[in-house]
This record gives C-alpha cells, sequence and structure tokens, in this order.
C-alpha cells in the first residue's frame, strides 16, 4: 500500500472533530494494527540482528516500501509513523536510545498546545493486536507530557477501538483471576486456555510476537511464571524432511505441578490451544518439530516427554 492510500483510508475511517491528539492516536492505533514485529529479528542470533537492522535503516527514505511493508523492527515502525503523521500536519521527531547497531528507536511528537508527548509504536503492537489498553502512548517520562488514561480512554471510545461500555481485553483479563481462585496451576491453566474471554485475543492478534506476548502476559497476570512455562516450536522442514523457506514457529503451554502435567499446542487454523499426550509430542518431534531454545522449562517438558534420565536428554 502506497502511503497516500493509506492516508485516504485513514481519513475515510476518522470520524470528525477530533483534536489534534485524538488524530495522533488515530494514527498510532490505525497502524499499530498493521505492523508486526519481525520474527526472524526476534529469535534471531545476533549477526542476523545486525543484518536486518542494516537494511531497515537502509530503507528508511523508501517511503511506500516503509509503509507498506508489515513485518517490521523499531527504526521501520517509528519512521512510517512519522511519514503519516505528516501527512496530517503533526510534527514527530525520530529518538534513538543509544548509538549503534541495534539501538532503539522511537517518536516523540510536539503538539501545538506545546505538549511533548512519547510514542513507542514497537512496544505497543502487541497491545493493540489484542484490543489492550497501550502502554507507551504518552506514558510518563523524564520532561514528557503524561497523557492520562481518562484522555486516551475518551479518545479511544470516539474512534472505536475500544466500544463503549466494553472494557479493554486486559481489563476483561482481570476477571480471569476471580473466577480461577482456588484452582490449581493445572486446572487454572486449563480453564484460561479454554476461555472464550481469552479466545476472542487469538482470533485478533494475527502476527506471531504478538501473539506470543499475549499469551505470555495472560498466563502470567492470572496464574503466574512458575510452573507455568510457554515455549517456542518449530519446523525449518515439512514432515518429508524438505526445507521450508522460512521458520514455521508455534507456541507450547506447558503447566506442571507435582506429578501431574498438561501440554497445549497452539492449532493456527483454528485459533485455540489443543491439549496434546507426551506420546504425541513425541512423535511430532520425531517428524521435525523442534524447540526454539533448551532452557530450564523446555528441558523439564523433556522429560514428561522421553521420561529419560539426564544423560539420555543430553541428545535431544
Amino acid at each position: 500500500m502506497r502511503i497516500k492510500n493509506m492516508e485516504e483510508e485513514v481519513r475515510e475511517q476518522m470520524p470528525e472533530g477530533l483534536s489534534e491528539l485524538g488524530i495522533l492516536r488515530c494514527l498510532y492505533i490505525y497502524l499499530g494494527k498493521r505492523k508486526q514485529f519481525d520474527v526472524k529479528y526476534y529469535f534471531g542470533d545476533r549477526k542476523t540482528k545486525e543484518k536486518i537492522y542494516r537494511l531497515a535503516n537502509q530503507r528508511l527514505e523508501d517511503e511506500n516500501l516503509l509503509i507498506g511493508e508489515k513485518l517490521s523492527i523499531c527504526t521501520s515502525i517509528a519512521k512510517s509513523l512519522l511519514l503519516l503523521a505528516k501527512k496530517f500536519d503533526i510534527s514527530l521527531e525520530l529518538i534513538t536510545d543509544e548509538e549503534g547497531i541495534g539501538a532503539h528507536m522511537y517518536n516523540i511528537a510536539k503538539l501545538k498546545d506545546g505538549r511533548l508527548i512519547k510514542l513507542d509504536l514497537q512496544q505497543d503492537l502487541s497491545n493493540i493486536h489484542v484490543g489492550n489498553r497501550t502502554t507507551e502512548f504518552g506514558r510518563r517520562d523524564y520532561l514528557l507530557t503524561e497523557i492520562s488514561n481518562e484522555e486516551i480512554e475518551e479518545i479511544d471510545e470516539k474512534i472505536g477501538y475500544k466500544k463503549i461500555g466494553k472494557n479493554y481485553k486486559d481489563d476483561d483479563i482481570k476477571l480471569l483471576i476471580s473466577q480461577i481462585k482456588g484452582k490449581n496451576k493445572i486446572d487454572a491453566t486449563d480453564y484460561i486456555l479454554n476461555n472464550e474471554m481469552f479466545l476472542e485475543g487469538l482470533k485478533e492478534s494475527d502476527g506471531y510476537i504478538e501473539l506470543l506476548r499475549y499469551v505470555k502476559r495472560t498466563l502470567s497476570m492470572c496464574v503466574g511464571e512458575s510452573s507455568v512455562y510457554v515455549i517456542n516450536l518449530y519446523r525449518d522442514e515439512d514432515i518429508n524432511k524438505q526445507p521450508l523457506p522460512d521458520r514455521q514457529y508455534s507456541i507450547c503451554v506447558f503447566a506442571r505441578q507435582k506429578q501431574k502435567s498438561n501440554i497445549y499446542l497452539f492449532k493456527k487454523k483454528e485459533r485455540r490451544f489443543e491439549k496434546v499426550e507426551p506420546e504425541r509430542m513425541k512423535r511430532l518431534l520425531a517428524q521435525g518439530l523442534k524447540f526454539e531454545r533448551c532452557l530450564t522449562e523446555t528441558r523439564l517438558l523433556k522429560e514428561i516427554i522421553y521420561k529419560k534420565d539426564e544423560s539420555e536428554l543430553d541428545s535431544k
């Protein structure tokens, strides 16, 4: 999509009578729904990240390429927001935390009423994809203006990001905490992964990293991090051992308490988690499914799947 087409699309959707802050918020949400954090950068080693970062910086002058690309990193996301805001006569600057490859980039907006506000859209992608409150739009920062939750909520209802009388998604998720009170961590995890309130977020988010962060944040908020793990799996070849052009990632949730455990795999097509038995996981791993990293939680899961001692696990 060319930047002119995007501008026209935003103007068609934007309600009349918005303040400058309201217009900026509309652009922030609009672009946030259309961008995904680059999964290759997120999981890449240092060399991969440096290559992606350099290529992204080289493309900063190509306006239409920046606007049109879905998979992005902080530099291209911040520059895209600046370009789109410029079409609406809103002044943004690009700010880099430090020098060198991998330095984080975000925006500062200078509003006509004199307020300076920080915008870090890359950090808010996972919130916007599922309809959470944003955390990086006008938050408190040194010498910058903090935008109140009340002012943001009023704008969000005007632009339709939050429906009047309805909650943000993270407010809904907080309600689940009272519903799982008294349940052990195994049963609480199962309840959440099958709850429609949680499943709505899986259906709305189309970016893998945004989906991953939503699952991690929800389980952390409701169950806690101890004994409930979110593990990344991937395939880089098909079932016939032929290489795939890109890695295909999938989320595994592993809940363990004493001698009991449950394993869940994310089903992309159905947009939900499916409980799987250890034997099935063993078959999937034999067919080419791989662990993204060998962390402590991965080792614990392997113990359940293979029922082997540590020396045998080292070869897996």
